[in-house]
C-alpha cells in the first residue's frame, strides 16, 4: 500500500491528476506541511480535507514536478520515507528542490499520516 501511495504522489506531481493520491488518503489522517496556506498540522476530524485542498491548489496553479530523482526510499513497519531531488514548475516559475515525505499506513489499508518537508535549490 504505502509504494502504491508514493506512486500516486509523485504521478500526481507529474501529471496534475492527484485523483489516485487522494484515494490512498484515509479521510482521519493528519496532514502537515510547511508553507502555504494548508500551512502546518491537520489532523481529524478534518482530515483529507487539507491534502484535497493543497492538491486542488497545485492543479488548478499548474505546478508540476516533471523530474524527480529518489534518493531514499526507506520503509519503517507501517511508514515510509522517501527523499528526492525534483524539478519542474512552480507558481509559473522553474522549480528544483529537495524534498523529504514521510507516509503512515493505517489499519484502514489508506495513509492515516503525510509530512512534507523541503527546500528549494538555488538556480
Amino acid at each position: 500500500m504505502l509504494e502504491a501511495a508514493v506512486d500516486a504522489f509523485f504521478a500526481g506531481w507529474a501529471s496534475g491528476d492527484w485523483t489516485a493520491f487522494l484515494d490512498c488518503c484515509d479521510e482521519t489522517m493528519t496532514f502537515q506541511f510547511p508553507v502555504g496556506e494548508q500551512r502546518g498540522r491537520h489532523g481529524p476530524p478534518e482530515g483529507k480535507q487539507a491534502p484535497t485542498a493543497w492538491t486542488a491548489a497545485h492543479q488548478a496553479q499548474g505546478n508540476r514536478i516533471t523530474e524527480s530523482t529518489v534518493d531514499l526510499k526507506l520503509f519503517a513497519v507501517d511508514w515510509v520515507i522517501v527523499c528526492d531531488r525534483g524539478s519542474g514548475t512552480i507558481g509559473g516559475a522553474q522549480y528544483t528542490g529537495l524534498h523529504a515525505i514521510f507516509m503512515q499506513a493505517g489499519s484502514t489499508g489508506r495513509l492515516v499520516e503525510f509530512r512534507e518537508y523541503f527546500g528549494e535549490i538555488a538556480a
